[in-house]
C-alpha cells in the first residue's frame, strides 16, 4: 500500500476514515503528494480496523434495500452476507456516505430494512428455491445449498446452547 488519496480536491472523504488512518502505527502524511502512507508492516492493523468496523455495522442489524424491490417481511430470505428474516422496512433513506464502505451497491434511494437471524425451526421449515439467485439481486429465496450451511451452523449453535 503506497498510500490512500484523502484530499478534498474533487473527491469526498470521510473524517472517520482519516481518524482511523491516523491511529495506524507508522502511517504518515505526505504533504507533497497529499496522501497518507501506510507501510506494509502496518497492514495487519489496517485489516483489523476494517474487520472491526464491518462487525460493528452488522451488529446494527440493518440492511439497505431498493425502495422498488422490497423483500417480504417475516419471511426467510438470503442477502449478501447470509440468510435473515426482515422484521421491518423503516422507510428511512440510507445515508450514502455511511453505507458506501459496507454496501457498495447502495444508492441514495435505498431504505433501511431491519433484520434478525432465523431460528433453527424457521430454517428447517423453509422451502428452498430451485433456481440460483438472479445476478445483482439484493435479496432472494435461498437455495438448498445455502440453507444446508446455515442449518448446520444453527444446529451446532443449538447443541452448544443446550450443552450442560
Amino acid at each position: 500500500m503506497n498510500g490512500l488519496d484523502l484530499t478534498p480536491s474533487g473527491r469526498s472523504y470521510s473524517t472517520t476514515v482519516v481518524d482511523k488512518l491516523r491511529k495506524i502505527p507508522f502511517s504518515r502524511w505526505d504533504s507533497d503528494l497529499k496522501l497518507r502512507h501506510v507501510p506494509f508492516r502496518s497492514y495487519d492493523d489496517l485489516r483489523q480496523a476494517k474487520l472491526k468496523a464491518r462487525s460493528a455495522e452488522r451488529k446494527c442489524r440493518h440492511y439497505p434495500l431498493a425502495n422498488d424491490d422490497l423483500p417480504p417481511v417475516g419471511r426467510l430470505v438470503a442477502i449478501s452476507y447470509g440468510i435473515v428474516i426482515f422484521t421491518d422496512i423503516t422507510g428511512e433513506l440510507v445515508d450514502l456516505e455511511t453505507v458506501a464502505e459496507f454496501y457498495p451497491g447502495a444508492t441514495e434511494d435505498d431504505v433501511w430494512g431491519l433484520w434478525r437471524k432465523p431460528t433453527l425451526d424457521e430454517l428447517i421449515g423453509t422451502w428452498p428455491s430451485k433456481t440460483a439467485a438472479p445476478e445483482g439481486a439484493e435479496w432472494w429465496q435461498p437455495t438448498i445449498e445455502e440453507l444446508r450451511q446455515v442449518r448446520r451452523a444453527a444446529r451446532w449453535q443449538e447443541a452448544k446452547r443446550l450443552a450442560p
